[in-house]
């Protein structure tokens, strides 16, 4: 059997707790140490002025927004809107904050997401996502020529890294990198750190993210094709056992 290896962690919350456990519980070590904070964004106070009808949709692109949605505490009929998770994690959130129905595109890009809404008559159309997130949502409905109104209703808050988390970091043996972001962040944390990336394995869910970090310069990057914890714990499996 292949030695278990230490595995770098940057989930926030209780998915960067509930991964922690299942690597504990696989025999892994867990190097936990989230790169931000999440915190209300631009837009989550003029959640108060959505309006609803049965032929409206609400996007959400992360778990992040179903949370923030949730914390608004809006008064809406729910049984009366189609909800869309991009992802299975998102869309398991909405039917646990108890929308009627909820739909996932086959895949984590527009095009899917599109694809998915040209199947469905609807009025309106609005998406909950984070600042500074990706526009490619918002660029494929004005080229399908659908009405959307987006809503920044959570922001990344990027957080100092002691030296003594820096240290313990570098000491891993895999990354789990579950987007852009936190890849473009580890490498400027630190040059030793950004060269050990070059060459260590780094699990990533999706096309997407493993052609950004390959462009970053990282070349041993794994698409699992899902963020989701059981997921990588499976990968990590497959690869170890």
């Amino acid at each position: 059997m292949v030695s278990k290896p230490s595995v770098y962690n940057p989930r926030v919350g209780e998915r960067g707790e509930a991964l922690t456990d299942l690597l504990i519980q696989n025999n892994y070590l867990s190097i936990h140490q989230p790169l931000f904070n999440i915190t209300k964004g631009e837009h989550f106070t003029a959640l108060n002025s959505i309006s609803t009808n049965s032929k409206t949709i609400y996007i959400f692109t992360s778990q992040f927004a179903v949370q923030y949605f949730e914390l608004a505490k809006l008064n809406l009929d729910l049984s009366q809107v189609t909800a869309i998770g991009i992802g299975k994690a998102s869309s398991q959130a909405l039917a646990n904050f108890g929308f009627a129905q909820v739909l996932t595109p086959t895949q984590a890009i527009s095009e899917s997401l599109i694809e998915l809404c040209q199947q469905i008559e609807f009025d309106q159309a609005f998406l909950f996502k984070g600042e500074a997130g990706r526009d490619e949502i918002a660029n494929a409905f004005k080229l399908a020529k659908k009405n959307l109104k987006t809503y920044n209703v959570y922001k990344r808050v990027w957080i100092s890294i002691p030296d003594t988390q820096l240290a313990k970091i570098k000491q891993a043996d895999v990354f789990i990198i579950t987007s852009g972001e936190i890849g473009l962040q580890l490498i400027s944390l630190d040059n030793d750190l950004f060269g050990k990336l070059k060459s260590t394995l780094c699990l990533v869910p999706s096309v997407r993210v493993k052609t950004q970090l390959e462009q970053l310069g990282l070349n041993n990057v794994t698409n699992i094709n899902s963020a989701n914890n059981q997921t990588i714990i499976t990968s990590l499996n497959q690869i170890y056992l």
